[in-house]
């Protein structure tokens, strides 16, 4: 279902701006500063990991030692690979390090990772965690 109404919107914008079914829409969202489908996903899964920063401990929080990981968020065990806050957690370690730094100002946090969204315009979940941008390799568990 998500997936038509990402072709849908995708033939939306290119109706808005008068371009060929063949045209690629990538340009497009960044022109019209819009999110796809996919990012406007990642960027609520997001928000709801920002709210919720005080359900998830740090690493540093949870065996005290101060390491190169230290800013990551601990996934609980009650957490499994299906549940939102898993997969937003994910995405949150693969976020580069000027997002990163900013979890403590939400507001300039959330404007930060609009910003990088639609810069780099994600077809994809996938192409998120994939991406050459991302900060640290997320966490193995």
């Amino acid at each position: 279902m998500a997936n038509r109404i990402f072709l849908l919107q995708k033939r939306v914008t290119r109706i808005m701006i008068g371009a060929d079914s063949r045209f690629s829409c990538k340009g497009s969202f960044k022109k019209l500063d819009t999110l796809p489908i996919p990012c406007e996903y990642v960027f609520s899964l997001l928000i709801l990991i920002i709210k919720n920063f005080d359900k998830f401990l740090t690493i540093t929080a949870i065996h005290g030692v101060n390491t190169r990981t230290n800013h990551q968020l601990h996934r609980p065990l009650s957490c499994i690979h299906r549940d939102v806050f898993y997969s937003g957690i994910k995405i949150f370690h693969r976020l580069p390090a000027h997002i990163l730094e900013l979890k403590n100002e939400t507001i300039k946090l959330m404007e930060a990772l609009r910003k990088y969204l639609i810069i780099h315009v994600f077809y994809s979940v996938d192409e998120v965690l994939s991406s050459s941008q991302a900060a640290v390799p997320s966490q193995q568990q």
